[in-house]
Formats: structure tokens, sequence, C-alpha cells
């Protein structure tokens, strides 16, 4: 066709299909995989210039995305072909690109046969339909903060303001500790990005400060101060709305033996084709992996991630005090990057635990929440830097550890002054 033939194709909607198939034998090694369109966003996308002899263009490479689902068709045959649309013009809601990426399976090795395929870009042109002019957004609403504790959400538009003030776009409803203005929140066509504004306690992303400005990614778990928030770039289960809750089902078995069988990918969540239906298979991630509950005897701290995991250290001795932190003069060594020398205390008062924070660097965290000071029960899991730890104790305080009963020595010394001072203050009434 002529140019003008052309120019009126590309006012109408078009999309370009590429068309993937083995060219000898069944496909062994470094299969073809794709990612479920309905996973992604226009986040995860970040552009990649590309040159060549012939031109200078532009590709777009994905950003790492925990809520990204993966298929792949395993031993694929030369009379088999994969479709996928890689761009399409339509900014009415329809999926416009496809993630897609050559996987290592496990079991391969030099010896199995190399992979030799074949792909043909193919154009597409609908020409009863206009490729609109405003994009329906796919998941209105997203992506967004959402506050753990009451669940209010907070769609994010453009540059946002966080802080206690209120002419903030999220205020803090923390008084102590957030500044007036914490952080900010900027979101353009490609990414959402959070930086830090010097504020007196921190921005921490998945328990690590934020320094400079730090891409966001789905279900991050983002704590201004005190506050807890989750960042969601899609619709989550209900079940999976806490990030600290959250637990894999239970590994479903294959419907069939038939060479669909689903096969094993290495890397993150996992979802594959069987009989050409989908079967969603979790793979086992250690981070998630449930710890089994535990009755404490005895005062005790728990590990929850980290090479010690599952590991119980007992809070024994003859003191009422214990440090926690990366120096080796501690009670309780925590070697670990972001822990600081003395980072937390664990104390007895007046039969009660209490947790302290000694000015750390990353500071100290009770069920999410940030803390100065405050007394725990048994349960209760502290954060310090990147390491989680469970606090456990029986309903009383042994009898290996010195309890302390009745009014607090301080108190009691406050009580005596007090009492003297209205003694004095009477007899020079008195005098004069």
């Amino acid at each position: 066709g002529t140019d003008e033939d052309v120019e009126a194709l590309l006012q109408k909607r078009f999309a370009i299909v590429n068309v993937w198939r083995s060219i000898n034998g069944p496909v062994l090694r470094s299969p073809l995989a794709l990612c479920d369109a309905l996973t992604t966003s226009s986040t995860d996308l970040v552009p990649v210039r590309r040159e060549s002899k012939e031109r200078v263009g532009e590709l777009q490479q994905a950003l790492h995305n925990p809520a990204h689902q993966w298929y792949y068709y395993p031993e694929m045959q030369m009379d088999e072909a994969l479709l996928i649309k890689t761009f399409d013009s339509s900014l009415r809601g329809h999926t416009r690109f496809t993630l897609h990426t050559a996987i290592d399976l496990p079991g391969c090795n030099e010896q199995t046969p190399a992979r030799e395929s074949l792909e043909t870009r193919c154009f597409v042109f609908f020409h009863n339909e206009l490729p609109g002019k405003v994009e329906a957004p796919a998941n209105p609403g997203y992506p967004r903060l959402r506050r753990v504790s009451d669940n209010s959400t907070f769609p994010i538009e453009g540059t946002m303001s966080v802080g206690r003030a209120s002419s903030c776009d999220i205020v803090l409803k923390t008084e102590l500790g957030a500044s007036r203005k914490h952080a900010r929140l900027v979101r353009d066509d490609k990414k959402v990005t959070i930086e830090d504004l010097e504020s007196n306690n921190g921005t921490l992303i998945n328990r690590k400060l934020v320094r400079g400005e730090v891409i966001l990614q789905h279900l991050d778990e983002v704590i201004f101060d005190r506050e807890l928030y989750c960042y969601e770039s899609i619709p989550v289960k209900s079940d999976n709305l806490n990030p600290r809750n959250r637990k894999l089902r239970p590994r479903p078995k294959p419907r069939s033996k038939t060479r669909w069988n689903p096969g094993n990918l290495v890397g993150g969540d996992t979802v594959f084709l069987s009989d050409f239906a989908k079967q969603e298979v979790d793979v086992d991630t250690p981070q998630d992996e449930a710890i089994e509950p535990f009755d404490p005897s005895a005062p005790c701290l728990q590990y929850l991630d980290g090479p010690r995991k599952g590991q119980i250290v007992l809070l024994e001795g003859e003191g009422t005090s214990w440090k926690l932190g990366s120096s080796e003069d501690q009670d309780i060594v925590l070697s670990a990057e972001g822990i600081s020398q003395t980072h937390a205390t664990l104390s007895i008062e007046d039969d009660q635990w209490r947790l302290s924070d000694a000015v750390s660097q990353n500071g100290t965290f009770v069920n999410g929440e940030r803390c100065n000071s405050r007394f725990i029960s048994s349960g209760d899991i502290i954060s310090l830097g990147p390491m989680a730890l469970r606090f456990g104790c029986p309903d009383s305080v042994p009898a290996n550890i010195p309890a302390t009963t009745g009014i607090s020595p301080k108190v009691k010394l406050a009580s005596v002054l007090l009492l003297l001072g209205c003694v004095v203050a009477g007899i020079i009434w008195k005098l004069f």
C-alpha cells in the first residue's frame, strides 16, 4: 500500500503479536516463560536505551514484583506455537504488553540439547476500532498505600506528602516522632518512588532505612515513624492484607501425568500450565515458612528469620536487664547489618517486661509499631533492624530471675521526697 494507506491504518487500533515456536524438536532447555498481564502494572517497567548499527531505539525492562505470576509450556513440540502480544495501541483497558523471558530449569546442563526457536512479528489492524484517548485503569484506586492499623487506603497520584501536618496528603496519626513533613511519594507513568525528607525517626521499607529515592514494589512494608503501611500496586486477597501475616497455601497435586505436568521454575512464586489449563503452584520461600508455636516455660527470645531461624535464647542470669546489639559485649549478640552496637534493652519492672530502644540507628519495633520504651507481652514480635524475634514468657517471672514486687524504688523515693517537702513547708508556714 501507499504511505497514505499506512497512515490511515495507524489511526486505527493496531497491535503487534509475536509467533514463537521450536524449529528443532521439543524445547528441553531455556523455554520461554510468560507473565500473566493481570498481575503486572505499568509501574513495573523502566525504559532502556538500545543501540544498533542501523538505529537507536528503546526497550522496556521489568522490575521485580512478587505479585507477578509466570507460566510456561514444558517440552513444546515443533507443531505448537505461542502467540505473544507485545504491544497494543488501545488505551481502553486492553492488555498492552506481555512480559516474557527465557528461564533456566533445574536439572538442565550443558548436555541438555539447546533450544532452537523462531520468532516472527506480526502486525494486527482493527479497522473498525479507534485506539481511544483515555486509558481506563485496570485497577481503579491503585497503586496505593494502606494503613495496616485501620485499613485506610490512600491512592497515589502525582506528588504526595506524608507527615503529621494537616496539610499533608497522608496525615500520620502519631503525635510523637513523626515530622511535619516526613516523606514524599512521587508517581509517574513507570513507577512510584518514596523519599524521606530528613525526618526525625526516618522512613523504613521492609525494615531498612530509606536513603534517597527508592522505587516501591508491590506489598512493600513502609513505616513512617511508628505507623505501618503496605504498598499495593494491584488488588490483594483479604487474607493477605497484613504484610507480616502472609502464609503459603498447601501445594496442590498435579491433575494429570501427561507431558504437560507442571515443572519447576527457578525463582519466586510460579504458576504453570497443565493441559492448557492454569494450575497454581506456590514455591516455598524460607522467609515465609511457618515456625511452630511454642509454649515457653521461661522468658526467652525466638529467632524468626536468618540462619538461626527457630532457635530460642533464654533470658536467664542474676540481673534484671539484658542488652541486645551487634557488639560482642552485649548480653544477646545479634549479628546482622543494620543493628546498632547496643540496639535495645529488655528489663523487668514491677513483674512486667519492658523493651527500650537504645537510640539505635534503624529503630526498634513491636508488632510493626516503632517504640522508644514500652511494656511487652508473650508472643509480641520484636524487630531490630532487619532481624525479627518473638518474645516468650510464662505467666509469672521464674524464681531464678529476681522479681520486683510492690512499689518500685523510684516511686518510693519520689513519695518520700514529696512527704518531706510537705512537712518542711508546714514548719515554715507556722514559723512565719
